[in-house]
């Protein structure tokens, strides 16, 4: 993925790894790696279609919908992501909570915790995957109680 904040490029750094996962980090230099963000890897490929986005970016997943806009008010693909913004995702990633909620409040998305339930601003919000869907779709959350084991 890309960042809305930074596009184009993306980096691997060690030490901020390893702060996260310590005794995981196999190399010692930052790696710089090209990336698209999601509305322009939509453009460029012209994808008119999305069944599902999943996320897993290790803290960065908001960064990830802010480069994803576009796609996600014209696409309107239900998301699975993992979600838990942690001491270290505001300090080392620069992401807050209120960044997540105003994504959802932008592209009209509500997010769900795995047992359908709502997840608002105020909510009390763990460490896990969250289901976010689009307004308009409440078969979503039908969907997410029946198939949540089967994603």
């Amino acid at each position: 993925y890309a960042s809305k904040r930074h596009p184009g490029r993306s980096s691997l750094n060690p030490k901020i790894w390893e702060s996260l996962n310590p005794g995981e980090v196999d190399y010692a230099e930052v790696q710089e790696i090209g990336t698209l963000t999601l509305d322009k890897l939509v453009k460029k490929y012209k994808i008119d279609d999305i069944s599902l986005i999943k996320l897993d970016l290790e803290g960065t997943e908001v960064d990830a919908l802010l480069g994803g806009i576009s796609t996600l008010k014209r696409i309107r693909p239900p998301i699975v992501m993992e979600f838990g913004l942690r001491k270290h995702n505001e300090t080392v990633f620069g992401q807050k909570l209120e960044d997540f909620f105003d994504v959802l409040d932008d592209t009209s998305y509500t997010a769900y915790l795995p047992w359908a339930v709502q997840v608002t601003r105020g909510s009390e919000i763990p460490f896990w995957y969250l289901f976010v869907c689009p307004n308009e779709n409440t078969n979503y959350k039908k969907y997410l109680e029946n198939n949540w084991n089967n994603l």
